[in-house]
C-alpha cells in the first residue's frame, strides 16, 4: 500500500498525510482547517506545537496558501493538535 507524504510548512519534514493537519484555502478565499477532499490550495502542518509556532513565525501557511491566514485558524489548529495527543 502506498503512503502519501506531505511536507510540513513548519518544520519542513515529510510525513504521512494522515498524521498531519490540513489547512485549505477555497477558491472563494475562505480558509478552513481539515477536510482533505475540499477544493483549493492546501497546506499541511504537523500536530506538534513547535511546528505550529514555526509556521506562524515564518509565514509558511500564508506563503503556501497565497493569502493571509487569520489568527482564528491558528487557534483552531492548536486545539486540534492538543486533541491529537
Amino acid at each position: 500500500m502506498k503512503v502519501t507524504l506531505r511536507t510540513c510548512v513548519g518544520c519542513g519534514l515529510k510525513k504521512p498525510k494522515d498524521e498531519m493537519i490540513r489547512v485549505g484555502a477555497e477558491p472563494s478565499w475562505k480558509v478552513t482547517v481539515g477536510g482533505s477532499k475540499l477544493p483549493g490550495r492546501g497546506a499541511y502542518v504537523c500536530p506538534a506545537e513547535a511546528c505550529m509556532q514555526c509556521a506562524r513565525k515564518r509565514g509558511g501557511l500564508d506563503r503556501t496558501l497565497r493569502r493571509k491566514v487569520p489568527a482564528s485558524i491558528y487557534a483552531e489548529i492548536e486545539l486540534l493538535s492538543k486533541e491529537s495527543k
